[in-house]
């Protein structure tokens, strides 16, 4: 419903329990000024659990403390810096995380514009 409202030509999709880096948006955006046939662009996601905040932001990297999401690090480490970086490096990437991504709003209308009820 958003993306019928929308007035920008780039549009942010983050989830709800994802803390973004004061910087993150800035560098994404940069990345459409770069290349204007760029259709979308993700950020580095990692996984928070056992850190510790202070005033919104990371103040003390952890690790958790349950081997279950200690290994969930691991993979999330594998898909995100091993598997995905790979692929974008070669202009293959399949997904954009649902944790942080930024968006060409045309394109997605085009690819998708039934359901926005236009």
């Amino acid at each position: 419903m958003g993306l019928t409202y929308a007035t920008f030509p780039l549009f942010c999709a983050v989830d709800a329990d994802s803390l973004l880096d004061a910087e993150a948006l800035l560098r994404l955006a940069r990345r459409f000024i770069e290349n204007d046939r760029l259709l979308a662009a993700g950020g580095s996601v990692r996984i928070m659990n056992g850190s510790h905040m202070r005033d919104g932001r990371v103040s003390e990297l952890r690790l958790p403390g349950t081997w279950v999401e200690r290994v969930q690090i691991v993979e999330y480490a594998r898909a995100f810096l091993a598997g995905r970086t790979t692929f974008s490096s070669l202009g293959l990437l399949l997904i954009i995380s649902g944790a942080f991504g930024l968006f060409r709003r045309a394109d997605v209308m085009e690819a998708g514009a039934s359901w926005t009820g236009r």
